[in-house]
Protein backbone atom coordinates (compact mmCIF):
# COMPACT_ATOMS: atom_id res chain seq x y z
CA UNK A 1 0.00 0.00 0.00
CA UNK A 2 1.60 3.41 -1.19
CA UNK A 3 1.46 6.10 1.25
CA UNK A 4 -1.40 8.77 1.25
CA UNK A 5 0.54 11.73 -1.25
CA UNK A 6 0.69 15.30 1.49
CA UNK A 7 -1.85 17.00 -0.34
CA UNK A 8 -4.65 14.68 0.37
CA UNK A 9 -3.70 14.71 4.06
CA UNK A 10 -3.88 18.37 4.29
CA UNK A 11 -6.98 18.52 1.76
CA UNK A 12 -9.26 15.59 3.82
CA UNK A 13 -8.25 17.24 7.02
CA UNK A 14 -6.15 14.69 8.30
CA UNK A 15 -3.64 14.91 11.28
CA UNK A 16 -0.26 14.85 10.21
CA UNK A 17 0.24 11.80 12.43
CA UNK A 18 -2.07 10.47 10.38
CA UNK A 19 0.07 10.56 7.93
CA UNK A 20 2.75 8.03 9.17
CA UNK A 21 0.30 5.27 10.56
CA UNK A 22 -1.54 5.23 7.00
CA UNK A 23 1.72 4.78 5.71
CA UNK A 24 2.99 2.15 8.37
CA UNK A 25 -0.13 -0.14 8.11
CA UNK A 26 0.90 -1.94 5.04
CA UNK A 27 4.56 -2.14 6.26
CA UNK A 28 6.25 -5.69 7.04
CA UNK A 29 8.78 -4.64 9.86
CA UNK A 30 9.48 -1.63 11.61
CA UNK A 31 12.80 -0.65 9.56
CA UNK A 32 9.88 -0.63 6.84
CA UNK A 33 7.48 1.40 8.58
CA UNK A 34 10.09 4.16 9.51
CA UNK A 35 10.82 4.50 6.15
CA UNK A 36 8.00 5.09 4.97
CA UNK A 37 6.53 7.53 7.73
CA UNK A 38 9.91 9.58 7.22
CA UNK A 39 9.18 9.18 3.15
CA UNK A 40 6.05 10.71 3.94
CA UNK A 41 7.34 13.09 6.25
CA UNK A 42 9.67 14.36 3.95
CA UNK A 43 7.17 15.38 1.34
CA UNK A 44 4.74 16.91 3.63
CA UNK A 45 8.09 19.20 4.70
CA UNK A 46 8.73 19.83 1.16
CA UNK A 47 4.76 20.92 0.82
CA UNK A 48 4.79 23.02 3.39
CA UNK A 49 8.23 24.86 2.90
CA UNK A 50 6.80 25.40 -0.75
CA UNK A 51 3.53 27.12 0.19
CA UNK A 52 5.57 28.71 3.35
CA UNK A 53 8.14 30.07 0.15
CA UNK A 54 5.31 30.72 -2.25
CA UNK A 55 3.56 33.21 1.32
CA UNK A 56 6.99 34.89 1.76
CA UNK A 57 7.59 35.62 -2.11
CA UNK A 58 3.91 37.18 -2.35
CA UNK A 59 5.28 39.12 0.68
CA UNK A 60 8.04 40.48 -0.38
CA UNK A 61 6.46 41.49 -3.48
CA UNK A 62 3.59 43.44 -1.82
CA UNK A 63 6.28 45.10 0.86
CA UNK A 64 8.29 46.13 -2.31
CA UNK A 65 5.49 47.50 -4.18
CA UNK A 66 4.32 49.00 -0.92
CA UNK A 67 8.22 50.79 -0.34
CA UNK A 68 8.44 52.41 -3.79
CA UNK A 69 4.70 53.60 -3.05
CA UNK A 70 6.20 55.16 0.23
CA UNK A 71 9.46 55.96 -1.95
CA UNK A 72 7.52 57.98 -4.04
CA UNK A 73 5.14 59.61 -1.21
CA UNK A 74 8.77 60.73 0.52
CA UNK A 75 9.68 62.60 -2.57
CA UNK A 76 7.22 63.99 -3.14
CA UNK A 77 6.86 65.84 0.16
CA UNK A 78 10.49 66.24 0.19
CA UNK A 79 10.18 68.23 -3.10
CA UNK A 80 7.00 70.12 -1.31
CA UNK A 81 9.24 70.75 1.83
CA UNK A 82 12.07 72.26 -0.29
CA UNK A 83 9.47 74.15 -1.84
CA UNK A 84 7.72 75.79 1.29
CA UNK A 85 11.30 76.81 2.73
CA UNK A 86 12.46 78.57 -0.80
CA UNK A 87 8.89 80.28 -0.57
CA UNK A 88 9.70 81.45 2.88
CA UNK A 89 13.17 82.30 2.55
CA UNK A 90 11.57 84.52 -0.57
CA UNK A 91 8.78 86.35 1.87
CA UNK A 92 10.98 86.56 5.06
CA UNK A 93 12.98 88.58 2.42
CA UNK A 94 9.85 90.78 1.37
CA UNK A 95 9.13 91.52 4.48
CA UNK A 96 12.39 93.02 5.67
CA UNK A 97 12.88 94.90 2.29
CA UNK A 98 9.24 96.03 3.52
CA UNK A 99 10.03 96.48 7.31
CA UNK A 100 12.78 98.83 5.84
CA UNK A 101 10.46 100.78 3.94
CA UNK A 102 7.97 101.68 6.49
CA UNK A 103 10.99 102.73 8.92
CA UNK A 104 11.83 104.75 6.16
CA UNK A 105 8.48 106.23 5.74
CA UNK A 106 7.79 106.75 9.17
CA UNK A 107 10.97 109.04 9.66
CA UNK A 108 10.07 110.82 7.01
CA UNK A 109 6.73 111.26 8.23
CA UNK A 110 8.14 112.25 11.69
CA UNK A 111 10.59 115.26 9.84
CA UNK A 112 7.59 116.27 8.15
CA UNK A 113 5.25 116.69 10.94
CA UNK A 114 8.22 118.69 12.96
CA UNK A 115 8.25 121.11 10.05
CA UNK A 116 5.09 121.68 9.31
CA UNK A 117 4.69 122.35 14.21
CA UNK A 118 7.83 124.76 12.91
CA UNK A 119 6.10 126.52 10.01
CA UNK A 120 2.97 127.21 11.49
CA UNK A 121 2.85 128.45 15.44
CA UNK A 122 -0.42 127.36 16.70
CA UNK A 123 -2.54 130.68 16.79
CA UNK A 124 -5.73 130.36 19.27
CA UNK A 125 -8.41 130.45 16.55
CA UNK A 126 -6.79 127.78 14.63
CA UNK A 127 -4.18 127.23 12.12
CA UNK A 128 -1.65 129.95 11.34
CA UNK A 129 0.20 131.08 8.71
CA UNK A 130 1.79 128.13 6.73
CA UNK A 131 5.07 128.89 4.62
CA UNK A 132 3.52 126.96 2.05
CA UNK A 133 4.85 128.16 -1.29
Amino acid sequence: MACPPPMAICISGGSVGGAPSACSAGAMDVGDARRRAARALRAFESFVASRTSQAADERVDRLERENAVLRKAVAIQSQRLGAAADENRRLSGEAGTARDALRRAERVNYGLSVQLKHAAPATPGGIGRLDVF
